[in-house]
């Protein structure tokens, strides 16, 4: 069973896919735009490596596309959703 956080992580995962995806990029091709090398990509994308808030952020800001690293936050209690 997965637990909330390698559920988020998959999250994470499968939105940096969708991201290189958008971009027609191979991962060496994603690895050299974002200043990393391609083996770190493919433990990225295959649930290998865990992704750091700050790793996550260079990567989005070097893709110069303007992608954002978003966190929301459900409180089930009031049924309020905020975003931050």
């Amino acid at each position: 069973m997965e637990g909330p956080q390698n559920i988020e992580n998959h999250e994470l995962r499968a939105q940096l896919i969708s991201l290189r995806l958008k971009l027609d990029l191979t991962q060496k091709e994603f690895a050299d735009l974002v200043g990393v090398k391609q083996p770190l990509i493919s433990r990225l994308e295959n649930v290998n490596q865990n992704i750091t808030v700050n790793k996550l952020q260079q990567i989005l800001a070097r893709t110069k596309t303007g992608a954002k690293l978003k966190i929301e936050i459900d409180d089930n209690k009031t049924n309020k959703r905020l975003l931050c």
